[in-house]
Protein backbone atom coordinates (compact mmCIF):
# COMPACT_ATOMS: atom_id res chain seq x y z
CA UNK A 1 0.00 0.00 0.00
CA UNK A 2 2.64 2.56 0.81
CA UNK A 3 5.00 1.42 -1.95
CA UNK A 4 1.71 2.61 -4.37
CA UNK A 5 1.33 6.09 -2.58
CA UNK A 6 4.34 6.60 -3.42
CA UNK A 7 4.47 5.58 -6.59
CA UNK A 8 1.45 7.57 -7.64
CA UNK A 9 2.73 10.57 -5.50
CA UNK A 10 6.33 10.43 -7.77
CA UNK A 11 3.80 10.32 -11.02
CA UNK A 12 2.16 13.20 -9.91
CA UNK A 13 5.19 14.80 -8.93
CA UNK A 14 7.57 14.64 -12.33
CA UNK A 15 4.02 15.91 -14.43
CA UNK A 16 3.97 18.89 -12.42
CA UNK A 17 7.61 19.46 -12.92
CA UNK A 18 7.44 18.58 -16.51
CA UNK A 19 4.43 21.03 -16.81
CA UNK A 20 6.77 23.87 -14.74
CA UNK A 21 9.86 23.32 -16.55
CA UNK A 22 7.71 23.69 -19.95
CA UNK A 23 9.38 19.86 -20.61
CA UNK A 24 8.18 18.74 -24.22
CA UNK A 25 8.92 14.94 -22.94
CA UNK A 26 10.97 12.89 -20.14
CA UNK A 27 14.10 12.51 -20.77
CA UNK A 28 16.58 11.07 -18.19
CA UNK A 29 14.60 10.55 -14.84
CA UNK A 30 17.11 7.47 -13.74
CA UNK A 31 16.02 6.59 -9.89
CA UNK A 32 13.16 9.10 -9.62
CA UNK A 33 10.91 6.82 -8.65
CA UNK A 34 13.27 4.81 -6.20
CA UNK A 35 12.66 7.49 -3.28
CA UNK A 36 9.85 9.52 -1.84
CA UNK A 37 8.44 12.43 -3.78
CA UNK A 38 9.83 14.63 -0.99
CA UNK A 39 13.69 13.74 -1.10
CA UNK A 40 16.05 15.42 -1.18
CA UNK A 41 19.68 15.58 -2.14
CA UNK A 42 22.34 14.92 0.63
CA UNK A 43 24.82 16.97 -0.77
CA UNK A 44 23.01 20.01 -2.10
CA UNK A 45 19.90 19.67 -0.30
CA UNK A 46 17.90 20.65 -3.40
CA UNK A 47 14.23 18.27 -3.65
CA UNK A 48 13.35 17.09 -7.37
CA UNK A 49 11.71 20.48 -8.32
CA UNK A 50 14.63 22.55 -7.41
CA UNK A 51 17.06 19.70 -9.37
CA UNK A 52 14.65 19.40 -12.37
CA UNK A 53 15.17 21.08 -15.45
CA UNK A 54 15.49 21.05 -19.33
CA UNK A 55 18.40 19.07 -20.94
CA UNK A 56 19.48 19.86 -24.67
CA UNK A 57 17.01 18.59 -26.20
CA UNK A 58 14.00 20.36 -24.12
CA UNK A 59 13.07 17.12 -22.18
CA UNK A 60 12.99 16.79 -18.71
CA UNK A 61 16.21 15.94 -16.63
CA UNK A 62 15.65 14.99 -12.98
CA UNK A 63 18.17 12.13 -12.83
CA UNK A 64 19.31 10.24 -9.43
CA UNK A 65 22.80 8.75 -9.61
CA UNK A 66 24.51 6.37 -7.25
CA UNK A 67 27.44 8.25 -5.98
CA UNK A 68 29.95 5.16 -4.26
CA UNK A 69 33.52 5.56 -2.76
CA UNK A 70 36.05 4.28 -5.98
CA UNK A 71 38.50 2.91 -3.50
CA UNK A 72 36.39 0.02 -3.20
CA UNK A 73 37.80 -1.17 -6.75
CA UNK A 74 41.05 -1.72 -4.73
CA UNK A 75 40.41 -4.49 -2.49
CA UNK A 76 39.82 -7.18 -5.29
CA UNK A 77 43.37 -6.49 -6.31
CA UNK A 78 45.12 -5.78 -3.87
CA UNK A 79 43.51 -8.85 -0.86
CA UNK A 80 45.30 -11.80 -0.60
CA UNK A 81 43.09 -14.56 -2.97
CA UNK A 82 42.49 -16.62 0.65
CA UNK A 83 40.65 -14.15 1.88
CA UNK A 84 38.29 -13.81 -1.01
CA UNK A 85 37.87 -17.15 -1.38
CA UNK A 86 36.14 -17.29 2.72
CA UNK A 87 31.68 -17.07 1.87
CA UNK A 88 30.91 -13.33 2.10
CA UNK A 89 34.22 -11.75 2.46
CA UNK A 90 34.68 -9.82 -0.56
CA UNK A 91 31.52 -7.68 0.39
CA UNK A 92 32.52 -7.54 4.26
CA UNK A 93 35.92 -6.33 2.85
CA UNK A 94 34.65 -3.39 0.78
CA UNK A 95 32.21 -2.12 3.41
CA UNK A 96 35.35 -1.90 6.01
CA UNK A 97 37.59 -0.31 3.80
CA UNK A 98 35.43 3.01 2.15
CA UNK A 99 34.91 6.57 3.64
CA UNK A 100 31.42 6.32 3.15
CA UNK A 101 28.27 4.11 1.88
CA UNK A 102 26.97 4.17 -1.48
CA UNK A 103 23.96 6.98 -1.52
CA UNK A 104 21.93 8.60 -4.35
CA UNK A 105 22.13 11.80 -5.25
CA UNK A 106 21.58 14.88 -7.73
CA UNK A 107 22.92 14.36 -11.34
CA UNK A 108 24.41 17.68 -11.29
CA UNK A 109 26.41 16.50 -7.90
CA UNK A 110 26.92 13.77 -9.56
CA UNK A 111 28.94 15.46 -12.24
CA UNK A 112 30.31 18.17 -10.02
CA UNK A 113 32.20 15.30 -7.81
CA UNK A 114 34.14 14.26 -11.14
CA UNK A 115 35.14 17.78 -12.15
CA UNK A 116 36.27 18.48 -8.67
CA UNK A 117 38.74 15.64 -8.84
CA UNK A 118 40.18 16.54 -12.38
CA UNK A 119 41.00 19.78 -10.99
CA UNK A 120 42.89 18.77 -7.77
CA UNK A 121 44.31 15.80 -9.36
CA UNK A 122 42.80 13.51 -7.03
CA UNK A 123 44.09 9.53 -8.07
CA UNK A 124 41.23 7.38 -9.89
CA UNK A 125 40.07 5.47 -6.88
CA UNK A 126 39.59 8.31 -4.77
CA UNK A 127 36.40 9.92 -4.38
CA UNK A 128 34.63 12.83 -2.20
CA UNK A 129 32.25 12.40 -0.20
CA UNK A 130 28.36 13.99 -0.17
CA UNK A 131 29.42 16.43 2.44
CA UNK A 132 32.72 17.38 0.54
CA UNK A 133 30.65 17.74 -2.22
CA UNK A 134 28.59 20.25 -0.40
CA UNK A 135 31.55 22.20 0.49
CA UNK A 136 32.43 22.97 -2.80
CA UNK A 137 29.68 23.35 -5.00
CA UNK A 138 27.50 26.92 -5.57
CA UNK A 139 23.76 25.71 -5.44
CA UNK A 140 21.31 27.31 -8.03
CA UNK A 141 17.61 26.11 -8.12
CA UNK A 142 16.68 24.16 -11.64
CA UNK A 143 20.82 24.47 -13.15
CA UNK A 144 24.24 23.43 -12.78
CA UNK A 145 26.52 23.69 -9.83
CA UNK A 146 29.49 25.54 -10.29
CA UNK A 147 33.01 24.09 -8.48
CA UNK A 148 35.01 26.63 -6.27
CA UNK A 149 38.70 25.02 -6.86
CA UNK A 150 39.91 26.40 -4.03
CA UNK A 151 37.72 24.38 -1.66
CA UNK A 152 37.79 21.63 -3.88
CA UNK A 153 41.28 21.82 -2.94
CA UNK A 154 40.81 22.12 0.84
CA UNK A 155 38.46 19.43 0.57
CA UNK A 156 40.84 17.22 -1.28
CA UNK A 157 43.57 18.06 1.53
CA UNK A 158 41.26 17.79 4.17
CA UNK A 159 40.65 13.81 3.60
CA UNK A 160 44.02 12.64 2.88
CA UNK A 161 44.78 11.37 6.38
CA UNK A 162 41.50 9.48 6.22
CA UNK A 163 42.93 8.19 2.90
CA UNK A 164 45.88 6.86 4.74
CA UNK A 165 44.88 5.44 7.33
CA UNK A 166 42.66 3.40 5.30
CA UNK A 167 45.74 2.64 3.22
CA UNK A 168 47.53 1.60 6.05
CA UNK A 169 44.72 -0.93 7.22
CA UNK A 170 45.05 -2.24 3.61
CA UNK A 171 48.21 -2.96 3.71
CA UNK A 172 48.42 -4.42 7.48
CA UNK A 173 45.36 -7.14 5.88
CA UNK A 174 47.52 -8.03 2.47
CA UNK A 175 50.37 -9.13 4.55
CA UNK A 176 48.10 -11.35 6.94
CA UNK A 177 48.26 -15.23 7.06
CA UNK A 178 47.00 -18.47 8.14
CA UNK A 179 46.98 -19.40 11.75
CA UNK A 180 48.74 -22.32 12.48
CA UNK A 181 44.93 -23.91 12.61
CA UNK A 182 44.16 -23.06 9.38
CA UNK A 183 40.86 -21.24 10.56
CA UNK A 184 41.49 -17.51 10.73
CA UNK A 185 43.93 -14.95 10.24
CA UNK A 186 46.84 -13.21 11.37
CA UNK A 187 49.53 -10.86 11.12
CA UNK A 188 52.78 -11.85 9.03
CA UNK A 189 54.67 -10.38 12.40
CA UNK A 190 52.26 -12.80 14.73
CA UNK A 191 52.88 -15.53 11.84
CA UNK A 192 56.51 -15.44 12.34
CA UNK A 193 56.53 -15.35 15.91
CA UNK A 194 54.57 -17.88 15.96
CA UNK A 195 57.27 -19.87 14.26
CA UNK A 196 60.08 -18.64 16.67
CA UNK A 197 58.45 -20.26 19.70
CA UNK A 198 57.86 -23.42 17.74
CA UNK A 199 61.48 -23.65 17.11
CA UNK A 200 62.52 -22.60 20.66
CA UNK A 201 59.55 -25.40 22.15
CA UNK A 202 61.50 -28.01 19.74
CA UNK A 203 64.72 -27.23 20.59
CA UNK A 204 63.43 -27.26 24.58
CA UNK A 205 62.42 -30.39 23.98
CA UNK A 206 65.31 -31.90 22.40
CA UNK A 207 67.65 -30.64 24.91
Amino acid sequence: MFEAQCADKNARLLLQIKDEQGADGLGSIANFFDVEADWRCPCCLRDKSELARKDKNGNLLCALHRHHDHYVHCIAHQVRKEFLEMPGALPALEGSFVRFQDILICNDCNVAEPYAKNLVGAPEFFSFTPYEIAGFITVTVNAPHEVDPARAEAAFKAAEPSMKLISQRLRALMTMTRSGEGTTFEPAAAAAWRVVNEVRKLRSANE
